[in-house]
């Protein structure tokens, strides 16, 4: 069995761990306290992906790498990006993103006076962050699981997919879209195991893309203080971050929520049912908003103020402490390992096994479980390969 991208993902923490180890970021040095959680954490991920190994059982599922596969890309994908498109248009020109210039606008969305509602609506914003990018991330991946079993898709659906995650990226002022779709398909490249040149093009164009915006917010052509931004201050910083919260005994941190951070933004639904059936919910406050209000505050490290950066460790230690870092991590590895194993049986399992690894990668920066698309992207995904629209496929034997 291919274990590439297991060891890509756990080379990704354990590179960035080092470099902030070491202090090539310019964060400040990590206490014995965190370093112990860390050592904690890559032991138990190890353990928790040898564990699938040695449960293994044969199965006899159709291998879709041994047979010949005839995939079909369906219409409803693309009118689902031709809606997409159109609603993100909508919402842009609302949010003033195509009527005002752009350091102008950056400054209206991320400035010092920035509203927190874009497009002047709540509820239209609400909309695009739970509903309209899960939609586009799920079909971005269910694209990457097709390219895998040699089906191509066509130029126009894939630009008009990325028009609409640069649209989501520029009128809410975000990158995170864009850095999390190169991740993507940098995972793919390994479940793939085509290292050609030109699978890296691709990435170099995404890189250049990334690049540009960068520049675009940086305002200058500044490419060494852009690259220790993006991205050696972007992967690295999360663990000087977390041990600043680890030292603040009194801090959320420590008031443990034994399994809801786990379950992030799903939390938010029963707040939103209580609402509905007029039921007080102030009583009520989901963890995920907790743990993002939280990592919203400055914190300064070095001589900078950084926020937004509680990785996916924050919400296994904010869940049981020590014990919740070693559980998580071996979930986390035991997961990778047993979708690695069944990737092969279906578009589905591939897609799902993409995207986990992919989201693990991402949790380097941001816990996924906080995102409000992480659950609905894999909702989404059960139900286009699995039950409401299918990707067609037939099996004939090799």
């Amino acid at each position: 069995m291919h274990h590439g991208v297991f060891i890509i993902c756990f080379s990704w923490w354990l590179f960035w761990y080092l470099v902030s180890a070491i202090g090539i970021s310019g964060m400040p040095s990590l206490s014995l306290n965190a370093h112990l959680i860390y050592i904690i954490f890559f032991l138990s991920l190890i353990v928790g992906y040898l564990s699938a190994l040695v449960c293994r059982k044969p199965h006899t599922r159709v291998d879709i790498s041994n047979h010949s596969v005839d995939y079909h890309v369906p219409v409803l994908y693309r009118v689902l990006i031709l809606l997409c498109f159109l609603f993100l248009s909508f919402a842009a020109y609302s949010a003033g993103a195509l009527t005002t210039g752009f350091a102008e606008y950056f400054l209206l969305r991320r400035g010092e006076f920035s509203e927190e509602i874009v497009t002047g609506s709540g509820l239209i914003d609400a909309i695009i962050k739970v509903f309209t990018l899960p939609i586009l991330f799920a079909i971005f991946v269910n694209f990457l699981s097709l390219k895998l079993v040699g089906v191509k898709v066509s130029k126009i659906n894939w630009f008009m997919l990325l028009s609409c995650i640069f649209i989501f990226s520029y009128t809410f002022q975000v990158n995170y879209p864009i850095i999390f779709c190169f991740i993507l398909y940098f995972v793919s490249i390994f479940v793939s195991k085509d290292l050609s040149l030109k699978s890296f093009i691709y990435l170099f164009i995404l890189c250049f893309i990334i690049m540009a915006a960068a520049v675009n917010r940086y305002g200058s052509f500044d490419f060494i203080s852009i690259i220790m931004h993006y991205p050696v201050t972007y992967f690295s910083l999360s663990f000087p971050f977390f041990d600043y919260h680890l030292s603040q005994s009194d801090g959320l941190l420590f008031d443990h929520t034994y399994g809801e951070s786990f379950l992030g933004y799903l939390t938010i639904y029963p707040v939103l049912l209580f609402k509905i059936t007029g039921f007080p919910s102030d009583y009520y406050i989901p963890a995920s908003f907790e743990n993002i209000s939280y990592n919203s505050q400055c914190v300064y490290l070095g001589h900078k103020c950084y926020n937004a950066f509680g990785s996916i460790i924050f919400s296994f230690f904010r869940d049981f402490g020590y014990v919740g870092v070693m559980m998580g991590a071996a979930f986390i590895g035991f997961l990778i390992s047993y979708l690695n194993i069944k990737k092969r049986t279906s578009l589905f399992m591939k897609g799902i096994f993409l995207y986990v690894s992919s989201s693990f990668v991402n949790g380097i920066m941001v816990s996924p479980f906080d995102l409000p698309y992480f659950w609905n992207v894999m909702v989404l995904l059960f139900l286009f390969n699995v039950r409401l629209f299918p990707v067609k496929r037939s099996f004939d034997e090799a």
